[in-house]
């Protein structure tokens, strides 16, 4: 059998026999974009972070209004304290989360960590596995910090 494009989910599916090394929508969504589209993940900036809150805001409006929904959460103090990752194609911004340092105590002693909220992925950019990848990148990145 000659194997085409068309035959590597397959193939892969049976390689890696078990190995969760790639979702089936990720393989999906890599086998029909360039390698240039892989999902760039990092801090956001001050304007990512804005943009992700409008993208929030589609999904979980905090206000009647766009204007407002951006100045409860440029100005509350729980989103002030988080880390904001976002993932961005080509410039633009398609998940991201916010990562909350929080201490908590394990056996009487209190430990640092976080928890992740405010997961979201766009609509039209879902079932791809990009807020897994976001969640992977946040944990490593808050592993490498302690």
């Amino acid at each position: 059998m000659k194997k085409t494009l068309k035959h590597f989910p397959r193939i892969m599916n049976r390689e890696l026999s078990g190995q969760n090394l790639l979702s089936r929508s990720r393989l999906d969504y890599l086998l029909r974009h360039p390698m240039t589209s892989i999902l760039n993940i990092h801090l956001a900036s001050f304007e990512e972070r804005i943009q992700f809150y409008r993208n929030l805001y589609k999904s979980w409006p905090m206000a009647l209004s766009l204007e407002e929904h951006l100045q409860i959460r440029l100005n509350r103090p729980k989103d002030n304290r988080a880390i904001w990752y976002v993932g961005c194609l080509d410039g633009k911004v398609v998940a991201g989360l916010g990562c909350h340092p929080m201490q908590y105590y394990f056996n009487g002693q209190e430990v640092n960590g976080f928890s992740i909220g405010s997961v979201h992925t766009l609509p039209e950019y879902r079932r791809r596995g990009f807020a897994a990848e976001v969640m992977d990148h946040v944990e490593k990145d808050q592993k490498k910090k302690g």
